[in-house]
Order: C-alpha cells, then sequence, then structure tokens
C-alpha cells in the first residue's frame, strides 16, 4: 500500500481537506469504485445527520442511552448501561433515537465508524457522539446500513475522520458527503431481506436466553413473585455479628424470604458455592502494560453475559504476560466465568475457546470439583436465574458501583437436588443455549454474506 500520493490543489480547495491521510490512495481508488455506479451523497439519502446530545444520567430512568460501547452493528448491547427519565427524554428531541434511523458511532480510535440499523419502537437516547441519520425514505435503510457496515463503506467513513493523537471524529458534514452508489434494486432489496432475517435469528436467541434463564425458576416451582419490598426491618445484633455485615441492603426481608422459599423445595442440600469448588480465583491487569499491545485477547466484565461471552476485544495481553504471570486465570473448556464489578453476577461456562484466553481482575474464574462438573450447566443456570441474582446483589458490596467480592461469591447458596433432576435439567439449559447461539451464528453468517456481496459487486465487479 502507498504510504503517499499526489494531488492537485484543486482536489484539497474541492474536498476542504488539506491532510494527507483522507488523500490516501487506496481511499481513492474504493470511491472511484462506488463513483462508477450512478451515486448520491449519503447528505441526499437522509434528510437528518445531526449528532445526539449530552445526556443528564438518571439511576432511577427507564430510557437507555445509546453511546459507542452500545453500538454494534447487530443491535444494541447493554455494556454499561445508563439512563435518562422520561422528562428529559421529552425535553431534549435532539438526542431522541427513532424506529429505521442509522447510527454511526463518531469518536475514537477504535470505534469510530460502527454502524447499526434502529429496528424497534422502544425509546432510546443517543449521546454527542452518536450520529442519527434519519428520513431515508427513497432507499431501504436496511440496505444503507449494510453498505457502511462494509470494508467498502467502512473505508469511506476512515477517509473522512478528522483528527490524530487518540482524539478522532467524524461531523454530520463529513457523513453527508459520502457516496452512496444505487445498485440494482432486486438486489439492494435482497440485501435488504437478509438484514431483517439476521435481525428475527437474534430476537430468536434472545428468546432462547431468555428461556434459560428463566427455566430452573419454572422447573423447580419456586416462588420469587411475592417476595417483600419492604424497605424497613430489623436484625438483631447476632445476625449483624455472624455476618460481618453493617450494610442495611444485606438484611432485607426479601432475601431471607428467598432462602425460605428455596428451602420449601426440599433439596438434599443448601450449600456455599465455594464448597462446590476446586479454584476460585480472578486475573489482574499487568502493571504498566498498554492495552492495545500483545497476542492474547484480555477479557473484561463487559465480555461477559448470562450464558455467554462475547471473545470479541480489543484489549490484549503479550503471550509472555499469559504464560508466567497470568497462568492461573488462562481460560480453559468448562471454566465458569463471574463477574464481579459492576455489572455483578453474569456467569457462563466457557465453551468452543476460539484461542488462547485470559482474564482481568473483574471477572471470577472458578473450576468445579470433579463429582459437580456433570451438573455445571445447573449452577450457572441457577446463578443467572433471578434467584442466583438476588442472592449476589445481597453478598455485594456498594451501591454505586458494586462489587461481589471473592469471599462473598463463594458464600452464594446453591441448592443440590436428586442427581438425575440436576442432569435433566442441565441438559434442558444446555439445549436452550444450543438453540441461542445456533440462532446467532446463523444471524452472523447472514449479515456477513450480505457486507461480501456489496463489496464483490462494487470492488470486484461481480454481477447481480
Amino acid at each position: 500500500m502507498a504510504l503517499w500520493s499526489v494531488r492537485s490543489i484543486v482536489e484539497t480547495y474541492e474536498n476542504h481537506r488539506l491532510d494527507s491521510e483522507y488523500f490516501r490512495q487506496d481511499y481513492a481508488d474504493i470511491e472511484k469504485k462506488v463513483k462508477g455506479f450512478e451515486w448520491t451523497p449519503l447528505g441526499k439519502v437522509a434528510q437528518y445527520i445531526k449528532r445526539g446530545l449530552q445526556p443528564v444520567y438518571n439511576g432511577d430512568g427507564s430510557i437507555p442511552v445509546l453511546r459507542t460501547v452500545n453500538i454494534r452493528e447487530e443491535g444494541f448491547s447493554d455494556t454499561r448501561q445508563e439512563y435518562v427519565n422520561e422528562d428529559f427524554y421529552q425535553q431534549n428531541p435532539r438526542g431522541q433515537v427513532y424506529n429505521l434511523d442509522i447510527l454511526i458511532t463518531s469518536t475514537g480510535v477504535g470505534t469510530l465508524g460502527r454502524v447499526t440499523y434502529v429496528d424497534e419502537n422502544t425509546p432510546f437516547f443517543a449521546d454527542g457522539h452518536i450520529s442519527i441519520l434519519r428520513g431515508i425514505t427513497q432507499r431501504d435503510p436496511r440496505f444503507i446500513s449494510v453498505f457502511l457496515q462494509s470494508k467498502v463503506g467502512l473505508a469511506l467513513i476512515e477517509q473522512r475522520q478528522r483528527g490524530s493523537s487518540g482524539q478522532i471524529e467524524i461531523y454530520p458534514d463529513d457523513l453527508a458527503s459520502i457516496p452512496i452508489p444505487k445498485l440494482d434494486s432486486r438486489f439492494e432489496e435482497e440485501i435488504a431481506s437478509y438484514v431483517s432475517q439476521s435481525r428475527e435469528l437474534r430476537h430468536t436467541a434472545k428468546a432462547f436466553y431468555v428461556e434459560a434463564e428463566n427455566l430452573l425458576i419454572k422447573e423447580l416451582d419456586l416462588n420469587i413473585k411475592d417476595l417483600s419490598s419492604q424497605l424497613t426491618y430489623i436484625a438483631n445484633s447476632n445476625e449483624v455479628m455472624d455476618s460481618q455485615r453493617l450494610d442495611a441492603e444485606f438484611f432485607r426481608l426479601k432475601y431471607y424470604q428467598l432462602i425460605d422459599s428455596i428451602r420449601t423445595l426440599k433439596p438434599k442440600q443448601l450449600v456455599p458455592l465455594g464448597d462446590l469448588l476446586d479454584v476460585l480465583t480472578n486475573g489482574h491487569t499487568p502493571l504498566r502494560h498498554n492495552l492495545s499491545i500483545g497476542e492474547i485477547p484480555f477479557l473484561t466484565a463487559e465480555n461477559i453475559y448470562d450464558f455467554r461471552i462475547n471473545f470479541n476485544t480489543e484489549n490484549r495481553i503479550t503471550l509472555e504476560h499469559h504464560q508466567n504471570e497470568l497462568k492461573r486465570t488462562q481460560l480453559h473448556e468448562g471454566d465458569l466465568l463471574v463477574t464481579i464489578k459492576g455489572r455483578i453476577g453474569n456467569a457462563v461456562l466457557v465453551t468452543n475457546l476460539p484461542s488462547p484466553i485470559n482474564i482481568n481482575q473483574d471477572i471470577a474464574l472458578l473450576r468445579l470439583k470433579p463429582e459437580f462438573n456433570p451438573y455445571s450447566y445447573f449452577i450457572v443456570g441457577f446463578l443467572n436465574s433471578e434467584a442466583g441474582k438476588l442472592l449476589a446483589k445481597q453478598l455485594s458490596t456498594g451501591q454505586i458501583n458494586p462489587f461481589l467480592g471473592l469471599s462473598n461469591l463463594r458464600q452464594i447458596l446453591i441448592p443440590l437436588f436428586d442427581n438425575e433432576l440436576m442432569k435433566r435439567l442441565s441438559a434442558k439449559i444446555q439445549e436452550k443455549l444450543t438453540q441461542s447461539r445456533n440462532a446467532e451464528e446463523d444471524a452472523v453468517r447472514l449479515l456477513e454474506t450480505a457486507k461480501q456481496q456489496i463489496e464483490d459487486m462494487i470492488v470486484n465487479g461481480a454481477s447481480y
């Protein structure tokens, strides 16, 4: 790839750019191929291109805020989810997100250029780092979104970014100048249908995950609906001394009622999680290490969800870290991970490791004793159930930034039933997770196919 190119002074005037990055030859080649088709600037395809608005966060709010960390090409992530209240949302239409909008992350090295299409009527609020494209009526916004997600679209976005030294931006006027090719109408319809099918598969996958989370509560007929919301209660001094806790949340009546409800199921045992484990530890971040450098993916709590792991992370550690300093937290098939800081209590079994992986200090690594491995899905299912989440919340400390220390994590009570019952429930949970992962993989495959077909038509001259 040439790192230099020659441009006339007229070109710099036409494009209002003097930075050499904009005139890179590979960008120029891609734009030339796009403009080999009939094309329209994005500013004429979309009637509205503006940034969102800096929100005033409200912990009691109900409207999710979309920040850079929440935007993914397949939809929205609830990573470090923040909220605004209804009043703020209504008073600030600039940040309101509507069905059929396209959202583009517009700030930051490694994060600028994520594109997603909105296909739901749920109210969301976009912060000032998100560009909102709206009013795409003459073209299908699903096609436009996939074009922008493709290598071709991403190159055109990267070409127009401004700034350096880690702080880069792309502004609405820059986005408006992106050429959008008009391809065969049947081809564009097919690409749009891939997007809809992919989204439908993701909804299906999410439904299977929800079924897995609720399966134990339903199958065991555990009553958690009638737990008290009472905010005043009395704990005697012996309870306080035994628990070694002084925070009022720990003693709320609902937690004691939950334990009583579990006992009514007559489990064979109700044991602390620590009694089931051979290993309980967590990772750490190597001192003075730049997490953009290294060969080994380094997971944080943001990568861990109930029953699933997002292995796509830009954080890295070196092979030397992995083999020495962090050897004890090298991930292996069958390991159990639990988030212990921020969004606490997300539990997942490690399966289908794509490569050597390690974890940071916000994730606990658990390895079951061999005799409990046949019931691993039962155990992770209980931890991810509403009952397990409540018990984790009781044992956590800190309200603003919750933390579930390893000594508290090992105290979570796990009900143990007849071995055959736990095997049967483990198998049911595993089946739901397999169905969900299959749907997710199909969704990814469809979206990748759509992007590849666009790239083939524009770059390689493939016909429809």
